[in-house]
């Protein structure tokens, strides 16, 4: 389906687009040539070159196991300006290394990110919890990254998350179960998208979410739903570059001995110095967050291991 003006075309690929292999040849938020065929129907001739994009590692076309399979790309949205990363304050449990690698993700697409902690009406009466949330947000607002506590059953934080959007395009991404058709149906009364209950025996999401899709908002701009994903591994992110996406290692790692250090086991390593040293996880403390640098591990190891 192509929105051309206020006009909604049927398409099909035709040409050399047709024999493309993959799944990323027309995605979410593509910018097409298309011509007419017929009565609310059309032919997409040619894509636009992406200004940005949210891209993974596809899984293997043959599962888990097809380890001789080519490495393939799937982009999930294209020329998106903001990654809404949506976790639940609970049910599922988040995991901070999700939220970095999704990060990660934005930052190497060109995307602007947004933390969005949806359910904290769940954290209502668990003062623990609630202060963790507290804490992880100001963790993520310290590197210069919004991050909003929000409910969608209750309206908390929902004007706010409005205002971030700021009348452009923006894409949900992040577990089964975190609750992104539900803060899609509260950002747009009247969408009425299916959602889904965390299942009682795993408290996991289950898919509810099946494709991508676009939708415009009455305030402005669009926002593209996605799939629920419970790994998110990368195409084309190379050990070299990983550094980079941590913004908070830059000030350290001038001091490293080695100007290639990964900041592992290399002797003298300042970023390593940093995290012993804590004074701080947010980008004006003086260390760096020990979960933050367990993640940036965590994903040059997978990196290498690919």
């Amino acid at each position: 389906m192509v929105r051309v003006g206020g006009e909604v075309l049927e398409c099909e690929l035709r040409g050399a687009l047709r024999g493309r292999a993959g799944g990323s040849v027309v995605v979410a938020g593509d910018e097409v040539w298309v011509t007419a065929t017929g009565p609310r129907k059309g032919a997409i001739e040619a894509v636009r070159p992406r200004r940005t994009k949210l891209a993974r590692l596809a899984p293997p076309p043959g599962g888990p196991g097809d380890r001789d399979a080519p490495a393939r790309e799937k982009v999930l949205a294209a020329n998106v300006d903001r990654l809404l990363v949506v976790v639940a304050a609970r049910d599922p449990e988040y995991k901070l290394g999700f939220i970095d690698r999704l990060l990660v993700a934005a930052a190497k697409g060109g995307l602007e990110p947004v933390v969005v902690w949806n359910k904290v009406d769940l954290a209502e009466s668990d003062r623990d919890l609630r202060a963790r949330l507290e804490s992880d947000a100001a963790l993520y607002r310290g590197l210069g990254v919004p991050a909003l506590l929000v409910s969608a059953r209750r309206g908390d934080g929902i004007e706010a998350l409005r205002a971030a959007l700021d009348g452009r395009i923006a894409v949900l991404a992040g577990p089964s179960g975190a609750g992104k058709s539900s803060l899609a149906n509260a950002l747009q009364p009247g969408l009425k998208l299916r959602t889904g209950e965390v299942s009682a025996s795993t408290r996991k999401g289950r898919h509810v979410t099946t494709r991508v899709s676009l939708l415009p908002l009455d305030s402005g701009g669009y926002l593209v739903d996605t799939p629920g994903v419970r790994a998110f591994g990368f195409y084309d992110v190379s050990p070299d570059e990983l550094s980079s996406f941590f913004p908070e290692f830059a000030r350290h790692a001038v001091r490293c001995r080695f100007p290639d250090c990964k900041h592992g086991v290399e002797p003298a390593c300042a970023v390593r110095a940093a995290v012993e040293s804590g004074g701080g996880g947010g980008g004006g403390g003086g260390g760096v967050d020990r979960r933050r640098y367990e993640s940036y591990r965590r994903i040059l190891e997978s990196l290498a291991e690919a």
